[in-house]
């Protein structure tokens, strides 16, 4: 996992994916994100809040009781769901913040 993370192609895939325009993707942000995950330590860091991940989604719940009970000033784009997105959470998102 740690090659992967820090290869390039990987990081071109993380923004490109399966987007229908790959073209419109400005290949200095693949450098510059490229050039920072390959700093020293950098990639520890990544993989342990990646490791870490996988407690989220059982914390979803209690992230969005709060931001309905409390309805903290935010500011949050409920557009197109990312790729990373099942299905459309927009209505979900406005209702939780």
């Amino acid at each position: 996992m740690r090659e992967n993370l820090l290869s390039p192609e990987a990081t071109r895939q993380r923004h490109v994916g399966r987007s229908p325009h790959p073209e419109r993707i400005d290949p200095e942000t693949l450098e510059s994100e490229y050039a920072l995950l390959t700093r020293p330590g950098m990639v520890d860091i990544q993989l342990d809040l990646f490791h870490d991940y996988r407690t989220n989604v059982a914390s979803y719940p209690k992230w969005q009781a709060y931001l309905r009970d409390v309805q903290p000033p935010s500011l949050g784009d409920v557009g197109a769901p990312p790729r990373a997105l099942n299905g459309d959470n927009g209505p979900r998102r406005r209702r939780d913040a």
